[in-house]
């Protein structure tokens, strides 16, 4: 943003310059000394000027009164704009002189003048003069080309900041029923990779990449599946075949009839959108906050009935589950200290079943041969709990 600054004021850098060296040019031609004319010219032009930089500054002001990403965008911006047109100034009014002094040569009043340049000043004071004349006419000319450039231009101007950009790829989050077994989500995002094939040409579709579930790790804080029924596709676009926003409209349409039991949303792959929208997954957030969590859910459930009504919302959802499966396990401490159990080694017995002895026995072996470290725990295994009574 500080070179995009740079870029946006480099216009008005050389405008400074220019007003101060032609006004000292046309004190030349009344036949003062360059040293004289340096002075005057410099002198009735500083203060118009210095109302311009201060005018062209004043409009990056609001950028004060940002806040996240927007701020921190859009300062650097601001300031290089005005750091650049202040030096500017500066030069302007003080090196700018002083070189015209130095260089410029005295000129003679009775010089003959000619030339294309002199030609083209005459015929400019000749138009000017007859512009004057009509002026009202030439006033309410001059709105009228303008407002009709303005409706001629209308339909192709951007509409958006940053608008978007069709980078043929996008992201698909799909969410099936909470507490769904991860090989049935699996199976599930199988038959949704095959429908988005079907929904938008195998000729199509480049890559399709599903990432399932979360691993009870590190990892689990770079993903944003929640659960093993959370998933979400990226979905690559062969180039030129179809554009990521029109295939997202068809999937919007299709997907959700196909499988009314899990929720789908779409979002595009772009850095740009991601930092406007302060790295949450949709443009708009809708944060309750409350003492009850239920019935802060409440809420949040009819704002989502409200939201879903309007015209051109999409992918209303509530990001956050509350009904996912759990049990609650009841130690009767008796019988855990006749059989001489703390209730830490309860606990740790039922995460080595349900998940690994890793979360809270960290023992690693390293490979001499290719220098990888790889975890070592105890776990059970998956088919040891088929049901309740099994894990009983």
């Amino acid at each position: 943003m500080t070179l995009g600054g740079f870029a946006i004021a480099v216009g008005l850098l050389i405008d400074q310059s220019i007003v101060v060296l032609e006004n000292t040019e046309r004190h030349l031609a009344m036949g003062k000394t360059p040293a004289q004319a340096a002075h005057d010219g410099a002198i009735e032009v500083a203060q118009p000027v210095l109302i311009i930089v201060i005018a062209t500054c004043v409009v990056f002001f609001p950028v004060v009164l940002l806040t996240g990403i927007g701020r921190f965008l859009f300062t650097p911006l601001a300031l290089s704009v005005t750091l650049a047109l202040a030096a500017s100034y500066v030069m302007a009014v003080m090196l700018v002189p002083a070189c015209c002094a130095r260089f410029l040569k005295p000129k003679h009043s009775d010089a003959p003048g000619g030339g294309a340049f002199a030609r083209v000043q005459e015929a400019y004071v000749r138009l000017l003069a007859v512009l004057l004349r009509w002026r009202w006419a030439t006033a309410g000319g001059a709105v009228g080309m303008l407002v009709a450039a303005g409706l001629l231009l209308y339909p192709r101007l951007g509409q958006e900041l940053f608008p978007q950009v069709d980078s043929g790829q996008f992201t698909i989050r799909a969410r099936v029923t909470s507490g769904t077994r991860v090989d049935e989500t699996e199976r599930r995002l199988a038959e949704v990779e095959n429908a988005i094939k079907e929904s938008l040409g195998p000729d199509r579709v480049r890559k399709l990449i599903t990432n399932i579930g979360v691993l009870n790790d590190w990892p689990a804080a770079y993903t944003p599946n929640s659960g093993p029924h959370d998933a979400f596709i990226l979905v690559q676009l062969k180039e030129g075949s179809l554009g990521d926003l029109e295939a997202r409209t068809r999937l919007r349409r299709a997907l959700p009839d196909r499988f009314p039991g899990i929720e789908f949303a779409f979002e595009p792959n772009s850095m740009v959108r991601a930092a406007v929208n302060f790295g949450l997954p949709a443009p708009i957030n809708i944060q309750v906050q409350g003492n009850d969590l239920w019935t802060s859910m409440g809420v949040a459930e009819e704002i989502k009935r409200r939201v879903s009504t309007v015209s051109g919302a999409v992918d209303v959802r509530i990001q956050q589950r509350l009904d996912y499966p759990q049990f609650k396990l009841t130690m009767n401490r008796r019988k855990c200290a006749e059989l001489g159990l703390g209730v830490d080694d309860v606990v740790k017995n039922v995460v080595t079943a349900f998940n690994s002895s890793i979360s809270f026995a960290k023992s690693f072996w390293i490979d001499e041969g290719n220098g990888n470290h790889y975890w070592i725990g105890a776990q059970y295994p998956e088919a040891a709990f088929t049901d309740l009574d099994a894990l009983r």
